[in-house]
């Protein structure tokens, strides 16, 4: 109580909105990144590094994705995957990763925009100072605190129970609370007499370890449906499976036998007369949530993808 009233007084300070939330916030961001980013571009050396660094991150996020995959179908993926063409491996990381960084950039953006509103009113002179006003800007001390509790809140609701749900929200919200830190601390030194870098590697580290979680607990819980291929041999013979990806010289056929552990089959390109693919099936388990408890549906997600009932729900389906 003494605090509060001490907060209260006209006499005492009080708290100021962290950097982010003033006015010209937005603009130093932007203008810090397109500093950094023109400075990558002007030099060949950091351009070249980082056209290489983004490939074999997306190369091996890909591989990341699919060891998931096979895992989660029962295929040995120590033993698949050197199978799999290197373009089909490069590919999944890539629309595994845009839907993961989409969904990030969109999170961030709204995220940031109602926290500035709230800590701007939590922080301002107009208005009753209500004790929710002055705990919020108590709160807002700590820098990057409130909007990374929402969204690990958030998260949580809506993840599946288990590991791989409690995983994806503490890495989320531990990355966004130390990309959040990174930004305020920035726009303090650019008014300091230091000099001021913006921490754009950083900060693309932090979004990539994010993309990476969120894609492999995705794969885990709910992957992607494989399609469901036809192949007729030579010989005249009917195969019935599951697509797992081809080259050149042979096709990968996933058998699915309820009798038996699943089985793989490498076809000969050379003994294939025909082949026909169709959309494929959900066959995995229903997963819950705290949401779907609470309300009695079938209903959790992987941000920003979800599962309602035996459907996969989300933004990879435009992909």
């Amino acid at each position: 109580m003494a605090e509060a009233r001490a907060f209260a007084s006209p006499d005492q300070p009080r708290p100021q909105p962290p950097p982010l939330a003033k006015p010209d916030a937005a603009r130093k961001v932007g203008e810090g990144l397109r500093e950094r980013v023109g400075e990558t571009i002007d030099d060949t050396g950091k351009l070249l590094a980082a056209i290489a660094g983004f490939g074999i991150f997306f190369f091996g996020a890909g591989y990341f994705v699919e060891w998931q995959r096979f895992k989660r179908g029962g295929l040995p993926p120590e033993e698949i995957l050197p199978l799999i063409s290197k373009g089909q491996v490069a590919a999944a990381g890539v629309r595994e990763l845009v839907v993961s960084i989409f969904f990030g950039v969109l999170v961030l953006g709204i995220l940031g925009w109602a926290s500035v509103r709230l800590a701007r009113w939590a922080t301002g002179r107009g208005g009753k100072r209500s004790r929710l006003r002055r705990a919020l800007a108590s709160v807002y001390t700590v820098e990057g605190a409130v909007p990374s509790l929402v969204l690990g809140g958030l998260i949580f609701l809506f993840v599946p129970l288990g590991w791989a749900g409690v995983i994806v929200t503490v890495v989320l919200t531990l990355l966004l609370f130390y990309s959040l830190r990174l930004l305020n601390a920035y726009l303090r030194a650019l008014g300091g007499d230091g000099a001021a870098t913006f921490p754009l590697w950083r900060l693309l580290v932090a979004a990539g370890l994010a993309a990476v979680v969120l894609s492999g607990a995705r794969q885990r819980e709910f992957p992607e449906t494989r399609a469901h291929v036809y192949v007729t041999l030579t010989s005249q013979r009917l195969i019935e499976g599951s697509y797992i990806g081809s080259d050149s010289n042979s096709v990968l056929v996933r058998i699915n036998n309820p009798a038996r552990q699943p089985q793989l089959l490498v076809l000969n390109r050379s003994e294939i007369a025909g082949m026909r693919l169709e959309r494929g099936s959900y066959i995995f388990p229903t997963a819950s949530s705290v949401f779907g408890d609470l309300f009695g549906v079938q209903f959790a997600c992987i941000p920003p993808e979800c599962r309602a009932g035996d459907a996969r729900v989300g933004i990879s389906s435009l992909f």
